[in-house]
Formats: structure tokens, C-alpha cells, sequence
């Protein structure tokens, strides 16, 4: 059978999956399960071969397995750290231009980002910020801190206020705006409102507080955009803040995972108060 973008390379075979490839695809994400949540929950909610208009899934087989994967579209993630496939992928992906960031299990990125690197120069070479240890953590039970009732699920109403609010952890986390000329960074905060994933606290129409379900399977969750306005810092609050937004979070998703920067020693802190366990890391490569 004949599958689009297929080639084979020395007796294996590198080629873009469908439907037919879901299981073995969803096998590999679950040896890394809370460090491939992101594609797995794109994979949940749509078909393999229609995640986007600029998103593609390409798999690495040998003998017949799936040994590696790497999901392309504004950024990328690979899945697997077979030598050959990273060669593989390394070679189709050309010179860099619309992608944005490289990110998962911090072998498989870093493997990927080398290999990018010496076969096309400096449009990967050249990053805005490389952040190759990010401890990958696990709360598998509530929260160890008593919660704080004014943190609540924040209603579709209050886009625009939780919105602002989510512009400016962005622009503190990734050093740039979210704006661009399509709005997409407003429509994804819509969809997390829509869908019951963000919760916050404010003061009148000020959110000074929020976090956000950036991703979700069956059973786990990955918390995302964790931000406390500056005014509100030092003060204690964060532990009881974040308490009662995971027990929210944990009324559907049992298992809640997050990742942070290893020198956010804060953070890091913060959440082994929690309960949170470290059970793998992440890397991301930001452009």
C-alpha cells in the first residue's frame, strides 16, 4: 500500500500516518504519556490526517513498527529517540520559516534540534530561548494545601478581562506578544472558557490570577498559563490559589500534570508543597 510522502530509507520507511496508524501511534505516546499529552489530546479529538491546515503527523517504522513520530505544524513535537529517525526527520523538515518552537521529552527535542541544526545552519541554530530541562511533574491525589474559594471557573462572559490577563503571562513566560494578524491567541482563550478549561480569581473585572487545562486525555490533564498578577506576589497566596483550581480540574481529570522550568526554583517548590511528583522532563526550543 501506498501512502503519501513515503520513502524508505535502508530498509525502513518513513512516511505520513492516517487512521490506520492510530493504535501504534497512541502506544508509542504512552510510554511518555504526561510528556506527550499535548499530541495526544490533538490526536483524541481528531483524525490523524486532519489536524490543521499546516499540521502534519510523519511516523518512522522499522520492520514494520512505529519507533518514532513527530507531529509539524507551528511547532513541533518529536516523539522517539531512534538516531535514524531523527536523521530522517531532520532531512524533510528544509530550512526553518513558520515554525515557532520545538517541544516534548527533552531527549527527543534536544536530539532533534542538534541534528536540525547541523543539517540546515543557522535558521535552527539560532533560537530565541533553549530550555533544555523542564521537570515534568504529577499530582495524583488533592492537593496537600488547603484551597482558596475566590479561584472559580471563570464564565464565557469574562473573556475579555481573562484575556488580558492571559496576554500578560504570555508576555512574561515567552518573552514575546501572542498577537498576530488572525487573532488566534484570543481564539484560544475563547475555547478554553467555552470548554470550562481556565479559572481564575479578580477583583471587579481584574483577573489577577489564573490557570488553564492547556491539554487533556481520558484520566490526565496538563495545566498551563499558571499566573499571578505581580501585585499579588509574596503575599502567600499561590499554594491556595492553585489548590482550588486543581480541585476543580480534578472533578474530571483524576490525574493533573504540569511542567516548569528547572530554574524556577519557586515554582518547583511550590508545587512539591502541593503534592506534585516529578515523573519525567520536557525541553522547549522557542524561535
Amino acid at each position: 500500500m501506498k501512502f503519501p510522502g513515503m520513502r524508505r530509507v535502508s530498509g525502513t520507511q518513513l512516511r505520513t500516518l492516517d487512521e490506520a496508524d492510530r493504535l501504534a501511534l497512541l502506544g508509542l505516546l504512552a510510554e511518555r504519556e504526561e510528556e506527550t499529552i499535548f499530541l495526544s489530546s490533538r490526536i483524541c479529538n481528531g483524525r490523524l490526517d486532519a489536524l490543521g491546515p499546516n499540521a502534519r503527523l510523519w511516523g518512522f517504522f522499522r520492520d514494520g513498527a512505529l519507533v518514532a513520530a513527530m507531529y509539524q505544524g507551528n511547532n513541533i513535537m518529536p516523539v522517539g529517540t531512534d538516531p535514524e529517525a531523527l536523521t530522517a526527520f531532520a532531512d524533510l523538515m528544509g530550512e526553518r520559516e513558520a515554525v515557532k518552537a520545538i517541544l516534548g521529552p527533552a531527549p527527543a527535542v534536544l536530539a532533534l534540534h542538534r541534528h536540525l541544526s547541523v543539517r540546515w545552519g543557522e535558521s535552527w541554530a539560532i533560537t530565541r530561548s533553549l530550555r533544555p530541562h523542564q521537570p515534568v511533574l504529577l499530582l495524583a491525589q488533592p492537593p496537600k494545601v488547603a484551597p482558596d474559594a475566590r479561584v472559580t471557573p471563570v464564565p464565557l462572559a469574562d473573556l475579555e478581562p481573562y484575556y488580558q490577563a492571559a496576554v500578560k503571562m504570555y508576555l512574561e513566560e515567552v518573552g514575546s506578544s501572542p498577537y498576530d494578524a488572525t487573532d488566534s491567541y484570543r481564539q484560544y482563550v475563547h475555547s478554553l472558557l467555552r470548554s470550562r478549561r481556565a479559572f481564575g480569581a479578580k477583583t471587579g473585572h481584574d483577573y489577577w490570577f489564573k490557570a488553564d487545562v492547556g491539554a487533556a486525555i481520558p484520566g490526565v490533564a496538563q495545566v498551563q498559563g499558571v499566573w499571578l498578577d505581580r501585585r499579588y506576589r509574596g503575599l502567600g497566596l499561590s499554594a491556595a490559589l492553585l489548590s482550588q483550581a486543581l480541585r476543580y480540574m480534578q472533578e474530571t481529570w483524576p490525574h493533573i500534570s504540569l511542567y516548569v522550568n528547572d530554574y524556577n526554583v519557586r515554582a518547583i517548590h511550590l508545587y512539591a508543597t502541593l503534592g506534585f511528583k516529578q515523573v519525567g522532563e520536557m525541553a522547549t526550543v522557542l524561535y
